[in-house]
Formats: C-alpha cells, structure tokens, sequence
C-alpha cells in the first residue's frame, strides 16, 4: 500500500512539474554580462589550463617557461609573461589513474599545507589537499625567485578539473607566502 501511494505523489509530482516551471518568476536577467577584458582573461588562462596537459609544450602561450614540476601525478609549469609582467603557475587536471585515484580521496581534512596557517576549523579535499602537498615546496620556490627577480610582476595561478582544485590551494599558500603580491586565481571546472 504504501509503495502505491509513493508512486501515485511521484506521478502527481512529475505532472505538475511544467506548470511549476511556468510559474517559476525570473530572478534576474542581465544585458551587460562580463566586460570583454575579463572575457578575455577567462580565455587566455583557460588556454594555460589546457597548454599543462602537453607532454612537450617549451614555451606556453609564446612565453618563457620557467620550470615544470611533476611529482606523483600532480603536474604543472611556472611561465613568465613578460609583456603583460605575470607569473602565471598553471596545474593539470586528472588524466591518468593516478589522478583518478587522487579525485577519489574525497574525506575531507584539515586544510595543513606549507605557509598555510591560522585557518581555523577549514577542512578540504583530502586527494587535493596531497596534491598540492606534493608540489608545494617546489612551486613556492619557483615562485619566491620569480618575485625575488620580478618585483613588478603579478601573478595567476590556473588550472582546469583537479587542477583547479589544486590551483586554489596553492593560491593561498602563495598568498601567506607572499602577502603583497597582486595574486589572480582562474579555475575551470575545479
């Protein structure tokens, strides 16, 4: 009796769902959007997000690429854009097993990472948590000679899928590191 009932309110439900939606006010429309130069950043960073799965890419977007980092199945470079003076440090999203494996390790845990402290009860990831644990001492000391070299720079941290997830983790390791510095963060899909 009771199965019959779930059935007959599901099928109720599921009939009266378009007049629902009809009903349904319109929260806002916009005719402006994003202006074009941040169109255009979405764009650009979005092509360092996909440059990072190249097995052999020398110089990403035309720029110097300063270092590679690649240890257990986290990868990523460190770029240096010298006309528009950026540092851009950009993580690769899952592709392997091993990422895969990563993605799965979705208990979260207290956020503890180099430079990372004070952040009171946070808790994240635990798979994007080692993935940026991993990498972290390498990428804050590509980043510290970088700004040690180009005072005047900014810099972007990027990444598409569970380098987008990495990405935000190293963004705020980077800014303890280095609490004056103009810092952008892309994600996509992340």
């Amino acid at each position: 009796m009771r199965f019959s009932s779930l059935v007959y309110v599901c099928t109720a439900l599921l009939a009266l769902n378009p007049l629902v939606a009809l009903a349904s006010p319109v929260l806002e429309t916009r005719a402006d959007g994003i202006s074009q130069a941040v169109f255009d950043d979405l764009v650009r960073y979005t092509k360092y997000s996909s440059a990072v799965y190249e097995w052999i890419c020398p110089n990403p977007l035309g720029n110097k690429l300063v270092q590679k980092f690649n240890n257990v199945g986290t990868q990523g470079f460190v770029v240096r854009d010298d006309q528009r003076k950026e540092i851009v440090v950009a993580f690769r999203g899952t592709l392997e097993v091993i990422d895969v494996l990563v993605d799965l390790q979705f208990i979260l845990t207290p956020l503890k990472s180099t430079g990372i402290n004070a952040v009171g009860d946070a808790h994240v990831h635990s798979g994007f948590l080692f993935a940026y644990n991993i990498v972290a001492n390498d990428v804050l000391s590509i980043v510290k000679g970088q700004v040690a070299a180009y005072p005047n720079y900014s810099l972007v941290v990027t990444g598409h899928s569970l380098g987008g997830a990495t990405a935000s983790i190293a963004a705020l390791s980077i800014r303890a590191a280095h609490p004056s510095l103009p810092i952008k963060l892309y994600t996509y899909g992340a």
